[in-house]
């Protein structure tokens, strides 16, 4: 479920962190810290470098973001 005010973006794995901790990279270059939502933290999906993920980012911090769901 979506918060209100939430930025829905398209981004790219670039690198893996820790376990179920990602740097995603969006279309103009910025990276952001990514991790999973509470619904995928239960059934994680298998991710990898150069995948693309929709991340879910508040307006006022774009340094951090969950995922949403895979693209590819």
């Amino acid at each position: 479920m979506s918060r209100l005010g939430a930025v829905h973006i398209a981004a790219k794995i670039v690198e893996q962190k820790r376990d179920k901790l990602w740097v995603a990279e969006l279309i103009n270059g910025h990276r952001v810290i990514a991790f999973f939502c509470s619904e995928l933290k239960k059934d994680p999906i298998e991710l990898r470098i150069g995948e693309w993920v929709i991340l879910e980012v508040s307006p006022f911090d774009l340094s951090e973001g969950s995922i949403l769901s895979k693209l590819n």
